[in-house]
């Protein structure tokens, strides 16, 4: 393992467009609700991408809240793939018409789409996202995505209440399509270890 050294080169940017969700996740950081109106100015948003890609930033992930609310994404995504980086786009897929929605985003440019699944069952992903439905919406978004052509991956958040059907999300995978899972360590925004599957076994990626 190489130590970090100078000149530190930003190559990976978040950016979070929107506090307005679907869903009231309890453990949400951004406070995100259907009722938070705070989200970016569009122009801001481009401002951003330009400046971050002429310091050298070569992927881009778009989060929330639900990023799939926010009016400006599809031209977000138009210029950040214009601009040369890979497109990542957040999303709980509990969203009208997802599957156009998502049709349209990879139209656009993006790469692949982060799906958060916060237990192996509908009644574990629902105590956690306060939203009725939200399980079967989420698996059903996963498969759509996939069979879109984007890359889908799994993100975990493992709590005291759900950390026991970690193995129920990764082991074997839960739908057809799905590339790899993602866990955080603890409940902060910290970047988690990613696992992607070969014949349901995960392997940690390189």
């Amino acid at each position: 393992m190489q130590p970090h050294a100078r000149p530190f080169t930003l190559t990976q940017l978040k950016i979070e467009l929107t506090y307005r969700c679907n869903l009231t996740c309890i453990h949400c950081s951004s406070d995100a609700r259907p009722s938070n109106p705070l989200e970016m100015m569009p122009v801001d948003c481009f401002r951003i991408l330009k400046e971050a890609s002429s310091v050298g930033v070569r992927q881009v992930a778009f989060s929330g809240g639900e990023p799939l609310l926010w009016p400006g994404l599809p031209e977000g995504v138009t210029l950040a793939a214009r601009l040369g980086l890979d497109v990542t786009v957040y999303t709980s897929g509990n969203v009208e018409d997802f599957h156009s929605m998502a049709s349209q985003l990879h139209s656009a440019g993006a790469s692949r789409l982060v799906l958060s699944v916060f237990g192996g069952t509908a009644a574990t992903h629902e105590w956690i996202t306060r939203k009725a439905g939200s399980f079967e919406r989420t698996m059903t978004a996963i498969e759509a995505a996939s069979q879109i052509g984007l890359q889908t991956e799994i993100h975990f958040v493992p709590m005291s209440g759900n950390y026991q059907e970690l193995k129920d999300v990764a082991f074997p995978r839960p739908v057809v399509g799905c590339n790899q899972s993602q866990r955080l360590a603890s409940r902060s925004a910290r970047e988690g270890t990613p696992f992607t599957w070969q014949n349901s076994k995960p392997h940690p990626e390189p």
